[in-house]
């Protein structure tokens, strides 16, 4: 027993804990799990929900993983750089299948519990070779994105992104912040679908910011979480295939939680770019072995299995290529129902910057003030960046979130 009286010296080392201060995130989703007021609507947290309200469980999924289930005869370790099948079925998907790197030896990839694993196995083979690297990010960004490099003990800094007057991206500011960055430093991008504001880049901001890293010699690290719910699966990942084609070096995290709907099934991977290739890539790669090793031991193995069975299988793919076409369309549906109900709810908000915005987010212009009255008196909840995911909206809602924004401004 842990105690400063049963230890006989000093304080307990959980008194520390006296002034934590919760997570703003988690302390949200808490707050809205235990509203029982009726018609509450948790619009924070970005998971895709039907008409029903319900995570749905892709047909493909169910398929892939009954038949898994049914033939698996071992549940013997996989190893801490994971399903080597899967690894090539993700780099084949985010990629392309005539990738030129695919082939070239440069490329090494390790399958990670989601891809907050990924960005944190990621942050400490940075901490390791490169102690002194400032990771960059967008202003706004996801929180929890930074908290995997600040806990390894990485500096970090931000550059401009989001015009929130007009909604859309600035990205002649994004590029005049990361003229401050140093050589080496580490730029996070999002592939698709930014996470908070939606706001993308365009294919030929890609192509100049891929010049602008080579000139700045920065290294990207793409956050590809949302593949498919954009433009479709080969819109959403042409930037970020353009840039790998031109890069020397450069990493990809990739989180298969959105597009197969395996959200609790954890699984993901880390890609790494190598310069050289050859035995230099190889040893990185069992570098990021160890790393995970000492982070998690290993990955968990049955959703990568069942997520390589629908890769390599045609009809699971087609099946499953359909369901995520169904889920992008229903998102896309409901940001135009939403701006046409503001139109008419809210006349002194312009919100057809909406429609350009891709995925399952957009920024609501409220302060946070505003924001904690949704929660209160109206059981709205919303993200601290005024984020609200469309995918958790039904046709039915929409009304009522414009009335209670019509309450609160």
């Amino acid at each position: 027993m842990i105690g400063s009286q049963k230890r006989g010296y000093g304080d307990s080392m959980f008194e520390k804990l006296t002034h934590y201060r919760d997570d703003v995130i988690e302390s949200i989703f808490r707050r809205c799990a235990a509203d029982t007021r009726p018609g509450a609507m948790n619009l924070s947290i970005g998971v895709f929900r039907d008409r029903h309200g319900t995570a749905p469980l892709m047909s493909a999924v169910r398929k892939a993983e009954t038949d898994i289930v049914a033939r698996q005869d071992t549940k013997a370790y996989v190893g801490p750089l994971g399903n080597a099948g899967y690894a090539r079925a993700i780099e084949e998907l985010v990629l392309g299948t005539d990738h030129p790197v695919l082939d070239s030896g440069r490329l090494k990839t390790a399958q990670t519990p989601g891809a907050g694993a990924a960005l944190r196995v990621a942050a400490e083979m940075i901490r390791d070779l490169a102690p002194g690297t400032t990771i960059w990010f967008s202003d706004p960004v996801w929180l929890h994105q930074v908290d995997f490099f600040t806990r390894a003990g990485l500096k970090v800094a931000y550059h401009p992104y989001y015009d929130w007057q007009t909604g859309t991206l600035d990205f002649e500011a994004m590029l005049a912040g990361l003229r401050e960055a140093a050589p080496g430093d580490v730029l996070v991008i999002h592939a698709a679908c930014h996470n908070p504001t939606g706001a993308d880049l365009s294919p030929g901001q890609w192509r100049v910011l891929t010049d602008f890293c080579l000139e700045q010699r920065l290294l990207p690290l793409v956050d590809s979480a949302y593949q498919g719910y954009g433009d479709g699966l080969d819109a959403d990942a042409a930037g970020l295939r353009h840039m790998a084609a031109h890069m020397p070096e450069m990493m990809i995290a990739v989180s298969s939680s959105k597009s197969f709907a395996v959200y609790r099934d954890r699984v993901g991977a880390l890609l790494l770019l190598h310069p050289e290739g050859g035995r230099a890539a190889e040893e990185a790669w069992l570098h990021m072995g160890d790393l995970i090793r000492g982070l998690y031991f290993m990955p968990p193995d049955l959703g990568a299995a069942v997520i390589t069975r629908i890769l390599t299988d045609a009809a699971l793919k087609a099946e499953w290529q359909g369901e995520l076409e169904t889920a992008r369309t229903r998102v896309k549906r409901l940001r135009q129902l939403t701006v046409d109900h503001f139109a008419e709810t809210l006349p002194g908000f312009d919100s057809r910057y909406m429609l350009h915005q891709r995925g399952m987010f957009s920024c609501l212009p409220v302060s946070d003030q505003q924001r904690l009255r949704l929660e209160r008196d109206e059981a709205v909840y919303l993200m601290p960046s005024g984020r609200l995911n469309f995918a958790a909206l039904s046709e039915d809602r929409i009304p009522r979130l414009a009335e209670a924004l019509k309450a609160i401004w």
